[in-house]
Protein backbone atom coordinates (compact mmCIF):
# COMPACT_ATOMS: atom_id res chain seq x y z
CA UNK A 1 0.00 0.00 0.00
CA UNK A 2 3.12 2.46 -0.89
CA UNK A 3 4.52 2.03 2.68
CA UNK A 4 8.08 0.93 3.00
CA UNK A 5 8.10 -2.21 4.91
CA UNK A 6 12.15 -3.51 4.80
CA UNK A 7 14.78 -2.87 2.82
CA UNK A 8 18.47 -4.23 2.48
CA UNK A 9 21.82 -3.00 0.75
CA UNK A 10 25.17 -4.06 0.46
CA UNK A 11 26.50 -7.27 1.67
CA UNK A 12 23.00 -7.97 3.64
CA UNK A 13 21.36 -8.52 0.08
CA UNK A 14 21.20 -12.26 -1.28
CA UNK A 15 23.21 -12.56 -4.85
CA UNK A 16 23.39 -15.91 -6.98
CA UNK A 17 26.90 -14.99 -7.66
CA UNK A 18 29.86 -13.06 -7.18
CA UNK A 19 29.11 -9.56 -8.75
CA UNK A 20 32.63 -8.36 -8.51
CA UNK A 21 34.27 -11.39 -10.13
CA UNK A 22 32.00 -11.28 -13.60
CA UNK A 23 29.50 -9.82 -15.38
CA UNK A 24 26.01 -11.30 -16.50
CA UNK A 25 22.42 -11.62 -14.86
CA UNK A 26 21.99 -12.28 -11.02
CA UNK A 27 19.15 -12.60 -8.80
CA UNK A 28 19.39 -9.51 -6.45
CA UNK A 29 16.79 -9.63 -3.36
CA UNK A 30 16.09 -10.83 0.69
CA UNK A 31 13.97 -12.95 2.20
CA UNK A 32 11.16 -10.76 3.83
CA UNK A 33 9.78 -10.69 7.26
CA UNK A 34 7.10 -8.72 6.98
CA UNK A 35 3.93 -8.78 4.17
CA UNK A 36 4.32 -6.66 1.15
CA UNK A 37 2.64 -6.36 -1.82
CA UNK A 38 5.18 -4.14 -4.13
CA UNK A 39 9.49 -4.97 -4.63
CA UNK A 40 11.63 -1.80 -5.58
CA UNK A 41 15.17 -2.04 -6.83
CA UNK A 42 17.28 1.15 -6.50
CA UNK A 43 20.73 1.77 -7.76
CA UNK A 44 23.21 4.55 -5.98
CA UNK A 45 26.39 5.26 -7.62
CA UNK A 46 28.95 6.92 -4.78
CA UNK A 47 31.73 9.74 -5.68
CA UNK A 48 34.51 7.54 -7.99
CA UNK A 49 32.20 4.73 -8.61
CA UNK A 50 31.12 4.17 -11.83
CA UNK A 51 28.19 2.35 -12.33
CA UNK A 52 27.64 2.20 -15.39
CA UNK A 53 24.24 0.59 -17.12
CA UNK A 54 22.14 -1.60 -14.84
CA UNK A 55 19.90 -4.01 -16.92
CA UNK A 56 16.61 -5.38 -14.99
CA UNK A 57 15.02 -8.39 -16.38
CA UNK A 58 12.36 -9.64 -13.76
CA UNK A 59 10.87 -9.47 -10.14
CA UNK A 60 11.41 -12.11 -8.71
CA UNK A 61 8.97 -13.63 -6.18
CA UNK A 62 9.63 -16.92 -4.50
CA UNK A 63 7.73 -18.63 -1.91
CA UNK A 64 9.12 -21.04 0.18
CA UNK A 65 8.01 -24.43 1.21
CA UNK A 66 9.39 -27.38 2.94
CA UNK A 67 11.38 -30.10 1.06
CA UNK A 68 10.53 -33.57 1.77
CA UNK A 69 12.26 -35.07 4.91
CA UNK A 70 15.98 -36.32 5.20
CA UNK A 71 16.26 -40.24 4.42
CA UNK A 72 17.81 -42.02 7.50
CA UNK A 73 21.72 -42.84 6.66
CA UNK A 74 21.68 -41.31 3.33
CA UNK A 75 23.34 -38.55 2.83
CA UNK A 76 21.31 -35.97 0.24
CA UNK A 77 22.16 -32.56 -1.62
CA UNK A 78 19.93 -29.55 -0.72
CA UNK A 79 18.80 -28.22 -4.24
CA UNK A 80 16.63 -25.72 -5.28
CA UNK A 81 13.52 -26.37 -6.25
CA UNK A 82 13.50 -29.30 -3.78
CA UNK A 83 14.25 -27.47 -0.96
CA UNK A 84 13.98 -24.25 0.52
CA UNK A 85 17.41 -23.31 0.21
CA UNK A 86 19.71 -20.20 -0.92
CA UNK A 87 23.24 -18.78 -1.28
CA UNK A 88 23.60 -16.91 1.80
CA UNK A 89 24.98 -13.75 0.77
CA UNK A 90 25.31 -11.88 4.42
CA UNK A 91 27.76 -15.56 4.71
CA UNK A 92 29.46 -15.57 1.66
CA UNK A 93 32.24 -13.70 0.34
CA UNK A 94 36.43 -12.69 0.54
CA UNK A 95 37.39 -11.50 4.00
CA UNK A 96 41.20 -10.63 5.09
CA UNK A 97 44.33 -8.29 4.59
CA UNK A 98 45.38 -8.95 0.81
CA UNK A 99 44.31 -11.22 -2.04
CA UNK A 100 45.16 -10.46 -5.33
CA UNK A 101 42.41 -12.08 -8.07
CA UNK A 102 40.56 -13.89 -5.02
CA UNK A 103 37.19 -15.03 -5.69
CA UNK A 104 33.87 -16.64 -4.53
CA UNK A 105 32.30 -17.63 -7.98
CA UNK A 106 29.28 -19.99 -9.22
CA UNK A 107 27.69 -19.98 -5.51
CA UNK A 108 24.48 -20.70 -6.91
CA UNK A 109 25.81 -23.68 -8.56
CA UNK A 110 25.66 -25.59 -5.04
CA UNK A 111 21.92 -25.56 -5.24
CA UNK A 112 21.27 -26.62 -8.73
CA UNK A 113 20.05 -30.26 -9.67
CA UNK A 114 23.26 -30.61 -11.77
CA UNK A 115 25.43 -32.75 -10.03
CA UNK A 116 28.43 -31.67 -12.08
CA UNK A 117 28.35 -28.02 -11.06
CA UNK A 118 30.96 -26.49 -8.74
CA UNK A 119 31.14 -23.30 -6.93
CA UNK A 120 34.84 -22.07 -6.77
CA UNK A 121 36.56 -20.73 -3.68
CA UNK A 122 40.10 -19.31 -4.99
CA UNK A 123 42.55 -18.16 -2.96
CA UNK A 124 45.83 -18.26 -5.31
CA UNK A 125 47.49 -15.30 -3.91
CA UNK A 126 46.29 -14.22 -0.14
CA UNK A 127 47.59 -13.40 3.08
CA UNK A 128 45.67 -13.89 5.91
CA UNK A 129 42.47 -14.37 3.89
CA UNK A 130 39.85 -16.22 3.83
CA UNK A 131 36.74 -16.95 1.68
CA UNK A 132 33.16 -18.83 2.58
CA UNK A 133 30.19 -19.94 1.09
CA UNK A 134 26.59 -20.80 2.83
CA UNK A 135 23.71 -22.33 2.00
CA UNK A 136 20.69 -21.24 4.00
CA UNK A 137 17.47 -23.47 4.55
CA UNK A 138 15.00 -21.38 4.94
CA UNK A 139 12.07 -23.12 6.75
CA UNK A 140 13.16 -26.30 8.11
CA UNK A 141 15.68 -26.44 11.54
CA UNK A 142 17.83 -29.57 11.66
CA UNK A 143 18.46 -31.01 14.90
CA UNK A 144 21.96 -31.80 16.56
CA UNK A 145 22.94 -35.33 15.56
CA UNK A 146 22.18 -34.31 11.25
CA UNK A 147 25.57 -34.29 9.65
CA UNK A 148 26.09 -30.90 7.79
CA UNK A 149 28.90 -30.09 5.22
CA UNK A 150 29.49 -30.13 1.38
CA UNK A 151 31.63 -32.17 -1.21
CA UNK A 152 34.81 -30.66 -1.97
CA UNK A 153 37.65 -31.21 -4.07
CA UNK A 154 40.83 -29.85 -3.23
CA UNK A 155 44.05 -32.01 -4.25
CA UNK A 156 46.05 -30.03 -2.21
CA UNK A 157 44.33 -31.20 0.83
CA UNK A 158 46.40 -34.29 0.34
CA UNK A 159 48.19 -32.76 2.94
CA UNK A 160 47.52 -34.41 5.97
CA UNK A 161 47.77 -30.77 7.47
CA UNK A 162 45.54 -29.07 5.19
CA UNK A 163 42.41 -29.94 6.74
CA UNK A 164 43.28 -27.27 9.63
CA UNK A 165 42.87 -24.83 6.79
CA UNK A 166 38.51 -25.85 6.70
CA UNK A 167 36.22 -24.87 8.83
CA UNK A 168 32.32 -26.17 8.42
CA UNK A 169 29.87 -23.87 10.27
CA UNK A 170 26.51 -24.38 11.42
CA UNK A 171 23.94 -21.28 12.00
CA UNK A 172 20.53 -21.10 13.62
CA UNK A 173 18.57 -18.32 13.06
CA UNK A 174 21.40 -16.65 12.27
CA UNK A 175 22.99 -17.19 15.57
CA UNK A 176 26.50 -19.45 14.98
CA UNK A 177 25.66 -22.80 16.53
CA UNK A 178 29.17 -24.96 15.87
CA UNK A 179 32.24 -24.73 13.92
CA UNK A 180 34.39 -27.43 13.16
CA UNK A 181 38.02 -27.47 11.41
CA UNK A 182 41.12 -30.12 11.05
CA UNK A 183 41.70 -33.56 10.93
CA UNK A 184 39.89 -34.90 13.98
CA UNK A 185 36.78 -32.61 14.07
CA UNK A 186 36.15 -32.79 10.32
CA UNK A 187 34.58 -36.26 9.11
Amino acid sequence: DGVVKEYFSGNNLLVNGDLLSSGGKYKVGFVSSMDFDEVQLSVNQTIGVNLGTTKVYNAVFEKFCAGPDLICNTPTALTTPIYPVFINGANTGINGVLCVACAVTNAENLIDTNPNNYAIIDLTATVGTNASIAVKEQITDYPAGNFAGFDIENLGLLNVNALNAITVTTYLNGNLQEAKSGNGALV
